[in-house]
């Protein structure tokens, strides 16, 4: 493992979540609950 898939799957631990390199990008991955309100209307996001 190169030191920057390190760097990214450091980075992940912190957040609790999962990493991915594309491209020479690092991105992590994870899930929030969070209480959402449209014009006054609770909504939720579709789980995957």
């Amino acid at each position: 493992m190169n030191p920057f898939h390190s760097l990214c799957q450091q980075y992940a631990t912190i957040l609790n979540g999962k990493p991915e390199v594309h491209n020479g990008v690092c991105s992590v991955e994870f899930h929030r609950n969070l209480q959402v309100t449209i014009q006054g209307r609770p909504s939720r996001s579709e789980p995957r």
